[in-house]
């Protein structure tokens, strides 16, 4: 019988296995290695664990700027409660954060941070002083707090108006939610645009957010909007912006060439009390709405603007001069149309001035007014109502002047207490379909001449004593 052979091993064959065996267990080591590191806890930054003391004394400007630099993509920069007072000494930026992706700046409530001020010899470029500066930064957050600039406490000379609290430059992803922001020599938020492309554009910030926001007490204007593509502005209460020019509560000005606003939604929001604009459109716009907000100063857009929306709003008065604007379910005191073309559905007009008109706007008795026509204006009313508030013939609810004439139409119209002229200036193709004209102040008119005569007839006939009694005999 053959016996059966012995398998042979080959010497090298432990040692390959042993080698593989470790290659193995480093490549598992290190993938479970990234993938903890990967499911991590992002950082989270206190400025406190810098140096910040938050005693609104200590200047705190170097510690919370050393927490910005630290901070990475993806982390947050938190900052406790407490008053940080922040300096500028000349800097432009207070709190410099750019090129990030990710991030949350969160302050808890009762975190204030306050800009001191300096003399100003110690000012340099005018006092273009940003005190947080977000540049290029993608799908950010800065949520609770709030930003104080230094109006009450600057008693310098220079009375420069170049303070901003939030400036944001070609940023997208940006969300401002709880935020107060006040006593800004200048603006409460920019939004503004840094890069010229070689074709001359410019870059923008897009898809910015700024909700349940309280913004009050600022020189220049509550919020800018520079060079925006999707812009939402909601719930948000926006006063005491006084002092310089504009004075908007929201300013949306295309400031350089190659530059447009677009897209831009404003709803649930309350402007009072500023100083002379609730909402400004200068420069090229398209597909600006506003929606469900109180204007109680003035509305007005310039002759670059394409596509307007008001709704359920209530304004004071309102100046339009764009293309394809859209005025429905508005509570308006005075609309002036300076060319382009309107439509207004289910709108009363009503003939009480706002508190908040001054001079010849509150003398001005005429519901719309069209001014410096070119030819072009063109109005549609549906279903809207025109209050007249004049105690006199002339009392009309609409006027138009100056030549060429104004193409308008009416449609199922309501004019009460209009007087004897509803409609007075030069009208071209006028259409009053199915409306209604009450003869409002002309009836009271007659009555007060009625009882005018009755009255003057009764004292004459005492003074002749017509109706006095003979005594009797």
């Amino acid at each position: 019988m053959r016996k059966a052979s012995a398998m042979i091993i080959p010497k090298h064959l432990p040692r390959l296995f042993a080698w593989g065996l470790f290659l193995l267990l480093t490549v598992f080591c290190a993938v479970t290695v990234l993938s903890a590191a990967e499911t991590a806890e992002p950082r989270i930054l206190n400025v406190r664990d810098y140096g910040a003391v938050g005693d609104g004394v200590t200047n705190d400007t170097a510690a919370i700027n050393a927490a910005a630099a630290d901070l990475r993509d993806g982390e947050t920069l938190y900052i406790p409660a407490g008053t940080y007072l922040l300096r500028e000494y000349g800097e432009m930026d207070i709190i410099l954060i750019q090129d990030r992706r990710n991030i949350h700046i969160r302050m808890e409530d009762g975190a204030i941070l306050q800009l001191d001020t300096v003399e100003d010899y110690a000012i340099s470029d005018q006092n273009h002083h940003f005190i947080l500066h977000l540049v290029r930064c993608e799908n950010t957050t800065v949520t609770g707090g709030a930003i104080y600039g230094d109006r009450l406490r600057y008693t310098g000379s220079m009375h420069v108006v170049q303070g901003y609290g939030i400036r944001m430059i070609d940023c997208k992803d940006l969300t401002v939610r709880g935020v107060e922001i006040a006593y800004l020599r200048g603006d409460g938020i920019m939004m503004f645009t840094g890069i010229k492309n070689p074709d001359g554009t410019r870059e923008k910030c897009e898809n910015i957010t700024v909700d349940n926001c309280h913004v009050h007490d600022c020189l220049r204007n509550g919020i800018t909007l520079s060079s925006v593509d999707g812009c939402v502005i909601s719930n948000t209460v926006i006063h005491g912006i006084r002092g310089n020019a504009p004075e908007a509560a929201v300013d949306i000005e295309a400031e350089f060439s190659g530059t447009v606003n677009k897209n831009v939604l404003i709803e649930g929001c309350r402007f009072y009390d500023n100083g002379k604009l609730s909402v400004a459109v200068t420069g090229p716009s398209r597909n600006i709405s506003i929606s469900s907000t109180s204007l109680e100063q003035q509305f007005s857009q310039g002759d670059q603007g394409d596509g307007l929306t008001l709704s359920d709003c209530t304004a004071g008065l309102v100046c339009v001069s764009g293309k394809n604007a859209v005025i429905e379910d508005c509570h308006i005191y005075q609309l002036r149309l300076y060319g382009g073309h309107v439509i207004c559905r289910s709108t009363v007009f009503d003939g009480t001035p706002h508190p908040s008109a001054e001079g010849k706007d509150k003398l001005i008795p005429f519901r719309v007014l069209v001014t410096k026509s070119d030819g072009t204006t063109v109005g549609h009313f549906e279903s809207c109502t025109f209050r007249g508030r004049r105690l006199c013939a002339l009392g009309g609810c609409i006027v138009f002047c100056h030549t060429p004439p104004a193409e308008m139409t009416f449609t199922d119209c309501g004019f009460k207490s209009c007087g004897l002229i509803p409609f007075l200036g030069h009208l071209d193709t006028t259409e009053r379909e199915g409306c209604f004209f009450d003869i409002g102040w002309a009836l009271w008119l007659c009555i007060l001449a009625v009882a005018a005569l009755i009255t003057f007839l009764v004292l004459r006939r005492r003074k002749k004593k017509i109706w006095v009694s003979k005594p009797a005999t």
